[in-house]
């Protein structure tokens, strides 16, 4: 259960790992990099970056791999962890446009200024992710659900910023869609 708190990912295991490195057959450190550990102040150590690397390491009896440490005792949080841990797998374009806005909406920086603190690129991802962090509660809650696109949610946060319009927008969307 406490690992589930560093993922911000929606679309995979409880491991917090897709298919993205099925048929891999060999370790390189190179490509690896490093993981991101967040170690806890009872001593406890939870990956916050590298889910995938680890899941392959194991697979692949790698003893070793790279890690940095983050520590709790440093006053990194684990909500602090998981955001760092989400905004290098958003800046290395391993995101998908619904979890950056979820990352966006939890972040306790404006949403418009979270690019340019955090150091984002200016993706079609990352500025969808902006766009859908900008929605209100509801219409999030449907581009989440699937009942609106990923694109038109993205579309509706990036056209109005007043809750009746993007609802309104939402619902026109719906009413087209096949």
């Amino acid at each position: 259960k406490r690992q589930e708190q560093y993922q911000f990912r929606s679309r995979v295991n409880e491991q917090g790992v897709d298919k993205r490195l099925e048929g891999v057959k060999r370790w390189d450190d190179k490509r690896a990099g490093s993981v991101l550990l967040h170690r806890r102040e009872d001593g406890s150590m939870f990956v916050a970056d590298g889910h995938h690397r680890v899941d392959l390491a194991r697979r692949l009896n790698q003893g070793e791999i790279n890690a940095t440490v983050i520590d709790e005792a440093d006053g990194v949080s684990v909500e602090q962890a998981r955001v760092e841990a989400a905004m290098n797998n958003i800046a290395d374009g391993k995101a998908e446009p619904l979890d950056v806005a979820k990352v966006f909406r939890d972040s306790e920086v404006p949403a418009n200024e979270v690019r340019d603190i955090f150091n984002l690129p200016s993706s079609q991802v990352v500025r969808d992710g902006e766009s859908l962090s900008r929605l209100s509660d509801n219409v999030f809650g449907m581009v989440a659900a699937g009942q609106v696109t990923e694109k038109d949610g993205a579309a509706i946060g990036s056209a109005f910023s007043e809750q009746n319009q993007q609802e309104a927008a939402a619902d026109a969307f719906q009413k087209v869609q096949p």
